[in-house]
């Protein structure tokens, strides 16, 4: 463990860091998801699931917070992805947040 003093680098470091493992929670269970597909895989049951935590997590890092800001404040999404990242947070806010809607 280090210690670093506060500084806009250090916080922007924390803050990508955290992005970073909100990412990899998404991949996990995307991956997971996909494997519930294959004949006879534990994950069978768990996929739509799987699929609605790898939305939250992904959503963790381009949603308002009051924690922190968003992902996309630093990086842009790629052209190529923007109709897929708008998907994922429509589902997201009609599916897998509000599920009453």
């Amino acid at each position: 463990m280090v210690t670093v003093g506060d500084s806009p680098e250090s916080r922007l470091f924390v803050e990508l860091s955290s992005y970073g493992s909100d990412l990899v929670e998404a991949r996990n269970a995307l991956e997971m998801a996909i494997q519930g597909f294959e004949e006879g895989s534990v994950f069978a049951d768990a996929s739509r699931h799987l699929v609605g935590l790898a939305v939250i997590a992904y959503c963790r890092t381009v949603l308002h917070s009051n924690v922190r800001g968003r992902l996309t404040d630093h990086v842009d999404v790629p052209e190529a992805l923007v109709d897929v990242h708008d998907q994922v947070k429509m589902y997201r806010n009609a599916t897998v947040a509000h599920s009453q809607s």
